[in-house]
């Protein structure tokens, strides 16, 4: 169809020009046409639409020119590349605070009593062991019951240690961390799980790496990427080259411009807005 009115009024080096179009679907090349004698130079060409801006061409100095007469481009045709930006993309928070939650195994024993500390808790973060945390505290805790307690540190731990104080056997069968957006298991073990005891002959420590965080508990959904919307508008926008031709005169259509849209060439149906 009919290339569309893109400059119809005079523009200064450096001044920048901007006309909106409705196509239906994004376009995916963009021919500009002089159709005058006198050059336009550009030295930067974008397309925005309402999810994005997309950089179609640049060029510092003179900028790219196009000029209607013998021995010069007339015009220039240019791919529209495509969206790089999505906006629309969920972006999990910064996590601050990590629960660890151990579920204790169902051996008659491997519970613990309450001790003032029974269980402590130290974490590698940023490559470097936290103090000791009370984990288990003042509190006895019988098979199959979960221990919970919430850490706040500045980085994700990449370990943790667990120590029992006492000469009480306690044995876990499963061992996870939560974080905002994220459920990690440390370590599993059936039956009598894994037992720490401070006593000789048992182990009173064991130290367990954190995997990465691979799963999102129901309770917080996970980060989620929509499509975004039909977009019908798009705006071209042109700056001007600096140098002191790079501008272009007063003419009823000085610059015209076309889109490649499904395979088809398409000009806007709607008047396009200039500044």
């Amino acid at each position: 169809t009919a290339p569309a009115n893109f400059i119809s009024s005079a523009v200064s080096p450096g001044e920048i020009v901007t006309a909106t179009y409705a196509t239906g679907t994004r376009p995916t090349q963009i021919k500009l046409e002089n159709k005058t004698g006198d050059a336009y130079g550009f030295s930067k060409l974008r397309i925005g639409s309402c999810h994005c801006e997309t950089t179609i061409a640049e060029m510092a100095n003179s900028g790219v020119v196009i000029q209607n007469k013998e021995g010069s481009s007339p015009s220039v045709v240019l791919d529209v590349p495509p969206c790089s930006s999505n906006p629309t993309t969920t972006v999990p928070p910064i996590c601050d605070t990590y629960t660890l939650r151990s579920i204790t195994a169902s051996r008659d024993w491997s519970g613990v009593g309450s001790f003032a500390p029974a269980v402590t808790a130290s974490f590698m973060v940023n490559g470097a062991w936290t103090s000791q945390y009370d984990f288990i505290s003042n509190k006895g805790v019988g098979p199959g019951e979960i221990v919970a307690v919430s850490y706040a540190f500045e980085a994700r731990p990449t370990q943790v240690k667990l120590e029992n104080k006492t000469g009480d056997a306690y044995g876990f069968s499963k061992l996870l961390m939560d974080e905002c957006g994220c459920e990690t298991t440390i370590a599993e073990m059936s039956d009598s799980g894994i037992v720490i005891q401070n006593k000789v002959g048992s182990a009173p420590t064991v130290v367990l790496d954190i995997p990465p965080c691979t799963s999102s508990p129901s309770t917080t959904p996970p980060p989620t990427t929509t499509p975004p919307p039909p977009c019908e508008a798009y705006t071209l926008s042109s700056d001007t080259a600096l140098l002191s031709w790079s501008g272009v005169g007063f003419y009823t259509s000085a610059v015209k411009m076309s889109f490649m849209v499904n395979m088809m060439t398409h000009t806007s149906m709607c008047v396009p807005h200039q500044k």
